[in-house]
């Protein structure tokens, strides 16, 4: 947000695969399902190899 403000292409990513209706994000009750976390690593593993070569 403060990047693009100022005209500095950015982008964001999220690494949890969950519906829609189970995102809870920046809530009383956020949560994140454990299920979720090893599939969170292996995205942002793949993400920053990618974008480092």
């Amino acid at each position: 947000m403060w990047y693009r403000s100022v005209g500095v292409p950015s982008y964001g990513v999220s690494p949890t695969f969950i519906k829609q209706s189970d995102d809870f994000s920046h809530g009383l009750n956020e949560r994140t399902p454990i299920d979720n976390i090893p599939l969170a690593i292996t995205y942002y593993r793949s993400l920053m190899t990618s974008l480092t070569k």
